[in-house]
């Protein structure tokens, strides 16, 4: 069996929010320990345009038409990540909790 993956990234924190938790519409701070990270890419990305009619079809979403990034396993094996994020935090980091609060609001979002 080959294990597969997919990682996803937006320009904001509310449409990687938007992204990850739009199954169950509630943000999970503990579950899994997910994190908050901000980067720079080392380089530029040519990315594919999914923003269109065609890709929503398909079943792409992005929150309310915002850019949105998903690389699976084989993009990955260009380095894509810089040695150090601009920041990195747990969900579960009482510093994220107002902003958290925020997002979920303005989702319509539940926050756990």
């Amino acid at each position: 069996m080959q294990s597969r993956g997919i990682y996803y990234a937006a320009r904001d924190a509310k449409t990687s929010l938007a992204k990850a938790y739009q199954a169950t519409r509630r943000i999970d701070r503990v579950f899994q320990s997910p994190r908050l990270v901000v980067f720079e890419t080392p380089a530029s990305l040519k990315l594919l345009d999914l923003t269109g009619d065609f890709a929503r079809r398909m079943g792409a979403s992005m929150h309310g038409g915002q850019h949105a990034i998903a690389l699976n396993e084989r993009a990955l094996r260009e380095p894509f990540f810089p040695a150090h994020p601009l920041f990195h935090r747990s969900l579960s980091d009482d510093i994220l909790l107002d902003p958290l609060k925020h997002a979920a609001s303005a989702l319509g979002y539940a926050l756990r």
